[in-house]
């Protein structure tokens, strides 16, 4: 059983009476955006290798322990979504919107919104989950596996990211 830590804990006793507590990210991406269904069928393809992405979080009935991870299957249509604007300025009030936004604690704990129609040869993403899932720094590791490092598919994102964090063995 995975029960969630004491910062953790302590993340939801926070927003339960102020906030929303969430980390992020909003990138932009080169070229022509995907179908919404199509950036749904990549983010499926890559929840295997993402278990916060694919577990909701159950307070502890009796109060004491702390609450625990439990497996959930989450609703594509309902995690990823798509809003178009006009113009790139309008950016800032999706983001806003986003992270103004408390999650639903009866789903995985994370949205993605596509960001299309104010141009046509770049689109936005931005991803959003609890603080509790992961700090920016485990965020940044976790969306990774999101993203190839290369075009071929071959290496993630998470990849090139655990390459330079990850000490060299000094030499003889």
């Amino acid at each position: 059983m995975d029960r969630l830590s004491a910062m953790d804990t302590g993340f939801f006793d926070i927003e339960n009476s102020g906030p929303p507590v969430a980390v992020g990210t909003a990138l932009t991406i080169e070229g022509k955006a995907p179908t919404v269904a199509k950036l749904r069928k990549h983010i499926e393809s890559r929840l295997i290798s993402m278990p916060r992405f694919r577990q909701k979080f159950e307070p502890s009935r009796s109060k004491i322990l702390r609450g625990k991870w439990v497996d959930a299957v989450p609703d594509l249509t309902f995690h990823v979504s798509q809003r178009k604007i006009k113009s790139e300025p309008e950016f800032d009030a999706v983001v806003g919107e986003a992270i103004e936004a408390k999650m639903d604690p009866a789903r995985p704990l994370w949205d993605a919104v596509m960001v299309t129609g104010y141009s046509a040869t770049e689109w936005k993403l931005l991803i959003r989950l609890h603080h509790a899932i992961a700090d920016g720094q485990g965020a940044t590791i976790l969306l990774g596996q999101l993203f190839d490092f290369d075009p071929t598919g071959q290496v993630r994102l998470a990849d090139g990211i655990a390459a330079m964090v990850t000490p060299r063995e000094s030499d003889p």
